[in-house]
């Protein structure tokens, strides 16, 4: 009977092993990796990890090890007759305790050891046109995590700026996690969404981000594991190598600022060490300056910028550890993760580049430093074609534009004209949009200039709409907002007037400074006039606060007409409205006079709101 019995369970095995592949085609790609026969814990996967020490010491493949075994179980002794333990190893039963099958390994990644790119075939049936599936499963500790993280995705991605493409925000809720699974000891989080769709994703909780803008190509899952205490990162999927670059580019990237030195602007530094406690404290710094605590420096406007950027301007690009990685990193990807893989990374180079570069924006036409500076800049890699193109990095092509333009006395128009034409349509749709309200009466040249450069069909689409919106002679359309006592205020009421409407958020100190130095001045002087009409608009997340702010004559005057609206709502998302202190200017035709960020004096906001006014009614007087 004991041959009888270990004949069944070694043919089961055999069974199995036939079968493996066909079971493994059948499994989604993010659920469970191990598989109960007869009381073995049999892996259906391979492990992977590295961990943050491991990927600076080994390359992208370290740390694969071949897992693909059986795990033999402790089986207490059942006592199980002969022919019923036959009888329950053919159906798969599998005597163990809850507290002996644990979740996977700890320290162990959760992807094919054999398979540097495997294919999806092997994890589960494609997914049929517009079918919506599990894109992310997100696992951190029970103990340790919230209850809720914030996803932000793009299906189109310019800017990540509300008054560009803002992107859809939406909770997850996490879940317990599933023993049969083996993710029990964790909160699950997940995201469903259309299988056939790129996508940019965001994950934070309430403060920190877990990742920002990693791209999910269509079709693209992962599951991926974090251990917050251990700081180690976890990645399943068929497209595991893609990810843990990402994860990769994304922690360089941090160490890239990590151990910059820090740098300061102040034309009179002496004046803030004046403070005997802050001297103190620099003091101590200079003390304990070392290889590995490095001390401020200082850069003084005028004085010595060539001494603290040289070495900026002097070293070749390609020489960054983000660069010189990232051929590492993606060397097993297909060739178009690889490009997005070579632009992210020097998206992220840039990053920190062409902010320090700009401080020595006085140097610019120096001889010996302009001249390094051209041929760093000459170094930065252009993308030849758009079949994959990283907004991040056009957000960087676009700092290296207008750096050329001042360096070479160029216009915009002129430089741009140089670059393939996937760059034109970013720079362009990206510069129009982005300084809509700081282009006063150059929005409609710029936007038509952003127009003729775009190609895609969903740019032109955002051009077009904001054109139509918030252009000098738009008709102004927007829903109510609300009034001091809580009931609808609608703008129509003022039709036949001019109107004003300041934007502010409580806390804004740009709001508070503005009120006082501009709005309040003009205010007192036109208060009077019966053919303007001033209206203050808090835009906070709720009006919880907005009364107790208004009344306190830091932001508003008690006799203009006060209103809220909800971030993100109403009049607000009309207009793209997403930084404070604004204006919108409405001519009594209730028409778009101006929209603007521009902060002017007293003087030239009185001299604005007369000449609309006095436009209006001399046009009104031909009319009649």
């Amino acid at each position: 009977m004991k041959n009888f019995i270990q004949s069944c369970f070694l043919e089961l095995l055999c069974l199995f092993r036939k079968a493996k592949k066909s079971i493994r085609s059948q499994l989604h790609p993010i659920s469970m990796q191990y598989f109960h026969v007869g009381g073995w814990l049999i892996s259906l996967r391979g492990t992977r990890s590295i961990s943050h020490a491991d990927r600076r010491v080994f390359p992208a493949t370290a740390g694969r090890h071949d897992q693909r075994e059986c795990i033999s179980s402790n089986i207490p002794d059942t006592r199980l007759k002969p022919i019923s333990l036959a009888f329950l190893l053919f159906l798969g039963y599998s005597p163990l305790s809850m507290s002996q099958v644990a979740d996977s390994p700890t320290g162990s990644g959760l992807v094919d050891a054999n398979s540097h790119n495997p294919g999806r075939e092997e994890y589960s049936t494609p997914a049929q046109k517009g079918e919506e599936i599990v894109r992310l499963q997100l696992e951190l500790p029970q103990e340790s995590s919230p209850d809720t993280l914030w996803l932000t995705y793009w299906d189109k991605l310019l800017v990540d700026h509300a008054e560009l493409t803002p992107g859809k925000t939406i909770p997850l809720i996490a879940e317990q996690g599933d023993f049969f699974a083996g993710n029990s000891s964790q909160k699950v989080y997940r995201w469903t969404g259309p299988s056939k769709k790129q996508f940019y994703i965001s994950v934070r909780n309430d403060r920190n981000y877990l990742f920002q803008y990693w791209t999910w190509f269509p079709e693209d899952q992962l599951r991926m594991r974090v251990n917050s205490g251990t700081g180690q990162a976890l990645f399943h999927s068929p497209q595991s190598d893609f990810f843990e670059a990402q994860y990769e580019l994304d922690r360089l990237s941090k160490q890239f600022s990590f151990i910059q030195v820090p740098l300061m602007v102040s034309s009179n530094p002496n004046r803030m060490l004046s403070d005997s406690l802050t001297a103190a404290v620099y003091q101590r710094a200079m003390k304990n300056k070392s290889p590995i605590s490095p001390s401020m420096l200082i850069l003084k406007p005028g004085e010595n910028e060539m001494d603290i950027l040289a070495d900026l301007v002097n070293n070749p690009l390609q020489k960054s550890d983000l660069i010189e990685y990232v051929s590492e990193l993606s060397a097993d990807l297909e060739e178009n993760r690889k490009n997005w893989l070579k632009q992210r990374a020097w998206a992220y180079f840039g990053g920190h580049f062409f902010p320090r570069i700009k401080l020595g924006k006085r140097l610019f036409h120096d001889p010996e430093f302009g001249t390094a500076l051209q041929k760093r800049l000459d170094e930065f890699y252009l993308a030849e074609n758009s079949d994959v193109f990283d907004p991040l990095y056009g957000e960087q092509v676009s700092e290296l534009i207008m750096i050329q333009a001042r360096i070479q006395g160029k216009t915009l128009s002129e430089l741009t004209a140089e670059y393939p034409r996937h760059f034109q349509e970013f720079f362009w749709a990206t510069y129009a949009l982005g300084n809509f309200n700081k282009l006063e009466d150059k929005q409609g040249e710029v936007m038509k200039l952003a127009l003729g450069n775009s190609q895609s069909p969903w740019v032109r689409d955002l051009l077009i709409d904001r054109m139509n919106t918030a252009l000098e002679g738009s008709k102004v359309a927007v829903k109510p907002l609300l009034n001091w006592e809580g009931k609808p205020l609608d703008l129509k009421e003022f039709e036949g007037k001019t109107v004003l409407l300041s934007f502010w958020i409580s806390g804004c100190k740009f709001c508070m400074n503005y009120y006082e130095k501009t709005l309040l001045p003009v205010f007192e002087e036109l208060k009077h006039r019966e053919d303007i009409v001033f209206v203050s608009v808090n835009a906070d997340p709720s009006p919880k606060y907005w009364k107790k702010n208004a009344e306190s004559g830091r932001y508003s005057h008690p006799e203009m007409i006060q209103a809220h609206q909800n971030s993100g709502t109403g009049i607000l998302e009309t207009f793209r409205i997403a930084s404070f202190p604004q204006k919108l200017l409405i001519n009594s035709n209730f028409e778009v006079a101006l929209l603007t960020g521009t902060q002017y004096s007293s003087d030239t906001l009185i001299e604005k709101l007369l000449a609309i006014s006095q436009k209006m009614n001399q046009s009104e007087s031909k009319t009649q």
